[in-house]
């Protein structure tokens, strides 16, 4: 079995496969479905039942752009999000990366300079171009395992099968160590 080469921040690097990731976690957050819960009547019932106040944005007029601060309403609808995540296990037990698509027909020059922004948007087909390493971070994956205990003894919560995974911060976003290859050493920057 050969080494595996310790790719450092400051090296560069030349990507082999797109894949780069979106998330670390499970199958469900509450960000993805708050959209679904803004636009259920019995979160609106909920919220004029608290406040009084009938339909706050308007059905389906939830946003947090720079246009609108964020309301007491929008607090709310994340506070139940996270609750029917919870209620839904979290879509799963899977803890897992998952990717961000790949648009082939995006321009790198153009789809570089936002694709690291928004984790939600595509990100340019950049296999066999260079980057230089900004960062670098260490990541768990693997079967979420529920810890149980009596008077007598314990078993902690935690990951079955777990997986520790390098992940690399490049321009375009976050890429695993695998689907990169070293091209060139880097200087010392401390």
């Amino acid at each position: 079995m050969s080494k595996k080469t310790v790719i450092r921040v400051g090296d560069k690097v030349k990507v082999i496969r797109c894949n780069f990731v979106r998330r670390v976690g499970y199958p469900l957050v509450w960000y993805e479905i708050k959209s679904e819960v803004a636009n259920d009547e019995r979160t609106l019932a909920a919220w004029e039942t608290l406040t009084g106040a009938k339909n706050p944005l308007g059905l389906g007029e939830l946003q947090t752009s720079a246009k609108r601060p964020l309301t007491a309403f929008d607090d709310f609808v994340k506070t139940v999000a996270m609750m029917r995540v919870s209620e839904r296990g979290f879509g799963g037990k899977e803890r897992s990366l998952h990717y961000r698509k790949v648009d082939s027909n995006l321009s790198t020059v153009d789809g570089l300079f936002w694709a690291g922004q928004n984790v939600d948007e595509p990100v340019p087909d950049v296999t066999g171009m260079i980057f230089k390493v900004w960062d670098k971070r260490l990541v768990h994956t693997g079967t979420r395992r529920a810890g149980w205990a009596d008077a007598e003894d314990s078993y902690p919560a935690g990951l079955d099968d777990r997986r520790t995974r390098v992940l690399l911060s490049l321009d375009p976003g976050e890429i695993e160590d695998v689907d990169v290859e070293l091209v060139s050493r880097g200087g010392c920057y401390l």
